[in-house]
């Protein structure tokens, strides 16, 4: 079992607690999120000091190259910038939970639990294949 995604629903913008999702790097000492006003990130692993509220998922029956692989494609992205506004099929730009669903969905895992135009943090945390441990 390997940690691979980070949610909270700590963070918001103005007054909706939309929360933050983040992609787990393969020693956990680092993870990859899409974070307001910077873009896409490598940075430290501190959700444990940085939010009060976080949950941690595996995804199931996934093997150790579809993590690899997911957490690959995240970190390329690194650079890129950040858009609320960003949908599901952008590929220059990215949201945390759509950063974390479109590495995912490019290994064969939509992670989208209502397959709607975006996908959120609570998304990813009520598929059925995103097991909380």
């Amino acid at each position: 079992m390997y940690i691979v995604i980070l949610i909270t629903y700590d963070n918001k913008t103005s007054v909706w607690a939309h929360g933050q999702a983040a992609i787990v790097r393969d020693n956990n000492d680092y993870i990859v999120e899409a974070w307001p006003d910077v873009g896409v990130r490598v940075y430290q692993n501190n959700w444990a000091n940085r939010f009060s509220t976080k949950k941690k998922f595996y995804v199931k029956d996934a093997s150790y190259s579809k993590y690899d692989s997911a957490q690959k494609w995240a970190y390329y992205q690194v650079g890129d910038p950040y858009s609320l506004t960003a949908t599901k099929d952008s590929v220059d730009k990215f949201y945390c939970s759509q950063l974390v669903w479109k590495a995912w969905n490019n290994t064969g895992y939509d992670l989208d639990a209502d397959g709607g135009q975006i996908v959120t943090p609570a998304d990813l945390e009520e598929h059925s294949l995103t097991i909380a441990y």
